[in-house]
């Protein structure tokens, strides 16, 4: 597990070692902080991918150097190397808020509140909030509400299979009984329908969940990922993620899926709130904050 730097949203972010004590910054040192810089250059936006610079902006200040500012974004940048850059809300709890344990706590409460986040099954008292690392925390609750699912079943579809048998069911394919079996009176070339949970959507979450299991460092959820697995042997990874998900329409007999493909979608395509493609030096998933108090307030005017 790599080392993590946290700061807030609205912090500047410095590695002049003489300004190390003042508050006003955030100290990196030199080597940490140029990566950060890298990482900020390298990822321009694109259609498909956040551009670094919506969330971080580079300028300089006199006497103090370069200045990376973050803006009002809040979630996780990873780095290849392992460094992690967490980002938390501008909450403030004063002195007595020792590691920003009640921030977190808070700002997870917010997160849970988004109508595309996972929430459902979600507890608090599993997670060490305190060493929370946010991206494994995102694959714990993904792997939760995979395990919802395969508790109460996963689901069934009837898929059409065309096979050369020794027997006769379904209809006989024509074409192909003419093609492949003139010397084998014997056999018939038939399509039928089988009930089979091979589905598009159980594809979906197999292939999340094997890409998971190459992401995450957790112990923990690595184990999980294992057993989880077990419950797809009969299901095929996908292999062209937008055809897949473009097949698919949330209805009432799939709805149970709709939230684990929503976030199949983050994981898989690098597609979020905000996700960086992860080719280069980092992976990033980040939220802007104002979207997140937005759904929150929503919430608990409800309540």
């Amino acid at each position: 597990m790599g080392k993590m730097f946290e700061v807030k949203e609205y912090d500047s972010i410095i590695c002049n070692v003489d300004y190390r004590e003042n508050e006003k910054y955030k100290y990196l040192d030199q080597k940490e902080f140029h990566d950060l810089v890298t990482f900020i250059h390298e990822f321009a936006g694109d259609t498909e991918h956040a551009d670094a610079l919506d969330f971080m902006k580079i300028s300089y200040r006199r006497n103090v150097g370069e200045v990376i500012s973050i803006k009002n974004y809040v979630g996780l940048i990873q780095m290849k190397n392992g460094f992690q850059i967490q980002i938390l809300p501008k909450i403030s709890f004063g002195a007595e808020d020792a590691g920003n344990v009640k921030t977190k706590k808070v700002f997870l409460k917010m997160l849970r509140s988004m109508k595309n986040f996972l929430g459902k099954v979600f507890n608090d008292a599993s997670l060490k909030v305190d060493q929370m690392n946010l991206y494994e925390l995102f694959i714990n609750m993904y792997l939760q509400e995979v395990r919802y699912l395969v508790k109460h079943g996963l689901k069934s579809n009837y898929i059409e299979r065309k096979e050369n048998l020794h027997y006769y069911k379904g209809k006989l394919l024509i074409n192909q009984q003419v093609r492949n079996n003139p010397a084998h009176k014997e056999r018939f070339y038939v399509s039928y329908e089988e009930f089979h949970p091979n589905s598009t959507e159980n594809r979906l979450v197999k292939t999340t969940l094997i890409k998971l299991q190459k992401l995450t460092a957790s112990a923990e959820n690595a184990k999980e990922i294992r057993q989880l697995l077990t419950s797809f042997e009969l299901v095929e990874p996908s292999v062209n993620y937008a055809k897949d998900f473009s097949k698919i329409a949330i209805n009432r007999n799939n709805k149970e899926y709709e939230m684990l493909l929503q976030w199949a979608k983050v994981f898989l395509m690098n597609k979020s709130f905000t996700t960086f493609s992860g080719t280069t030096t980092a992976r990033a998933l980040l939220f802007p904050m104002e979207f997140v108090y937005e759904s929150y307030v929503a919430q608990q005017v409800k309540k």
